[in-house]
């Protein structure tokens, strides 16, 4: 798989503007008269090319860039003051190693004494597909990362009932549909209850003390026998009268 150096060689190459006599050599790249750099292998040092092939460089001891991969990242350049050398928004591999990511300026070679200031931009995502490793002698490098079909990105959408779904690998990773919303259930409807037949003591508006009405019928009853049909005080009235 292909790797790209910290330094781009391929920027390098059509960055030389010099000539051969000029030339400072680091870390197996080249520069020109006037541009500055971290030597690969000698960082956090910073070092400028002179003319004649010259290197002026800081004395700091050398930190080896990385380890292990986990020294490593790829960092998408968001400033530069030599974008010919470096590019603004390039894919680059950095170390994480504290006496070097502490110490490293995308801006080197600022000089605004000279004219020379840091451009600076919004970029996109140049390094999807490109992670950074650890290669041999202790250099970091960006490796492209090989497609996997049937994965997805982890990352999840919450739907309105609370839950979550991912992206499916058949959809072309797009998130699966949320489930249907389900309707709440009907609201009861409430159902007449039929009252039981009245009695007669109900009717009358009375009752006794245990709600019976036993006491108003036998009082009815009772009256009703103390009282003369009228059908009897008529034939008493016409018998009195043939008497006469």
């Amino acid at each position: 798989m292909p790797l790209l150096l910290l330094l781009g060689a391929s920027a390098l190459t059509g960055a030389l503007d010099c000539s051969v006599d000029d030339l400072c050599t680091s870390g197996g790249e080249a520069f020109c008269p006037g541009q500055a750099f971290y030597p690969p292998d000698c960082m956090p040092n910073a070092c400028t090319c002179a003319a004649g092939g010259g290197l002026k460089c800081t004395k700091m001891a050398c930190v080896a860039q990385c380890s292990t991969d986990a020294d490593c990242a790829a960092v998408i350049r968001s400033a530069t003051a030599q974008p010919t050398l470096f590019p603004l928004c390039g894919c680059e591999a950095r170390s994480t190693v504290p006496d070097i990511a502490d110490r490293f300026d995308e801006c080197l070679g600022e000089d605004r004494g000279a004219g020379v200031g840091c451009l600076r931009a919004k970029c996109g995502d140049s390094c999807e597909g490109k992670r950074a490793v650890c290669l041999p002698g202790g250099r970091c490098g960006l490796m492209d990362v090989p497609e996997m079909p049937g994965f997805c990105p982890a990352d999840v959408r919450s739907c309105e009932d609370g839950t979550f779904v991912s992206r499916d690998p058949e959809l072309g990773c797009a998130f699966r549909k949320c489930a249907a919303a389900v309707p709440p259930p009907p609201a009861p409807v409430p159902v007449p209850v039929p009252s039981p037949p009245l009695e007669f003591g109900d009717i009358a508006g009375g009752g006794d003390a245990d709600g019976s009405g036993d006491g108003e019928r036998q009082a009815a009853s009772a009256g009703a026998a103390g009282k003369v049909h009228p059908s009897a005080a008529v034939l008493a009235a016409s018998a009195l009268l043939a008497l006469l």
